[in-house]
């Protein structure tokens, strides 16, 4: 795919490996796009290694919404990881909210077993909003 996509997936939780968990996953579905000729940004995969001790930065959208929100700037097109927990992140609503004030495509990630990345489908924002559980 032409352009650059902004790669969103859920990563917040309280538990320590919970995080550890989805920053694998995204950064597993991320490299198998990349694969597929994707040219992305995903956040989770870059800053997670700084949520983690000795750097010990916040996770939270409040510390990193800013940088998300100049990321996606630059983007073309949205991608959202359905790894569990997609639909009631809050950050994926966020990053959501941003993606689409600035009219960019919107894509999910269809998965298979342990992340297999078995496709990329192109919704429109009402699809995807309605997805999403507010």
């Amino acid at each position: 795919m032409r352009g650059l996509g902004y790669l969103a997936s859920p990563y917040m939780h309280e538990s320590e490996i919970m995080r550890e968990a989805r920053f694998k996953a995204v950064a597993y579905i991320g490299a198998q796009l990349m694969h597929q000729g994707f040219h992305i940004i995903c956040p989770i995969s870059m800053c997670h290694p700084m949520t983690i001790s000795p750097c010990s930065l916040p996770g939270d959208f409040e510390f990193w919404g800013e940088l998300d929100k100049n990321l996606i700037s630059r983007c073309d097109y949205f991608i959202i990881a359905t790894i569990p927990g997609w639909k009631r992140s809050s950050g994926i609503k966020r990053e959501y909210e941003i993606a689409r004030a600035f009219g960019q495509e919107m894509f999910l990630v269809k998965l298979g077993d342990e992340y297999k990345v078995l496709g990329v489908e192109r919704k429109d924002h009402a699809e995807v909003y309605a997805a999403l559980e507010w």
